[in-house]
């Protein structure tokens, strides 16, 4: 089911491909869940759609790796790592990932449901 995500992270890694309406950002980024347990991360395969026209507005701020972002976005759990469209990028100035602070990840769960209309039987009145 998806949800919607906020968290800090830090990008690990990130490749860039060009499609004719977008730059399409593909991003490795890990959040730390404990000050306690340096191995207790999680990693998050974020992806991006940055438009080439200037003149649309994006919430996707640039960014390199090796920095720490405010991430928000479309979440989906898999097994062992999780995936996320992200709707917002912010990077935040002088942190690395030993100086970011533990926060896991903020998640909302949103779903859809659907009726089915049916027609079972029907008369004419008069």
């Amino acid at each position: 089911m998806p949800a919607k995500l906020s968290t800090i992270c830090y990008i690990h890694d990130s490749t860039q491909r060009s499609t004719k309406e977008y730059s399409i950002k593909e991003i490795t980024g890990i959040s730390r869940l404990s000050d306690e347990d340096p191995t207790k991360i999680i990693y998050l395969k974020i992806k991006a759609f940055v438009p080439l026209d200037k003149e649309i507005e994006t919430h996707i701020e640039e960014f390199e790796n090796g920095q720490v972002i405010y991430l928000r976005g479309k979440f989906i759990a898999c097994n062992g790592w999780y995936m996320v469209n992200a709707t917002s990028i912010k990077p935040m100035a002088n942190l690395d990932f030993n100086m970011m602070p533990v926060v896991g990840i903020n998640i909302m769960v949103t779903g859809l449901t659907t009726q089915t209309v049916k027609n079972v039987g029907w008369r004419i009145c008069s």
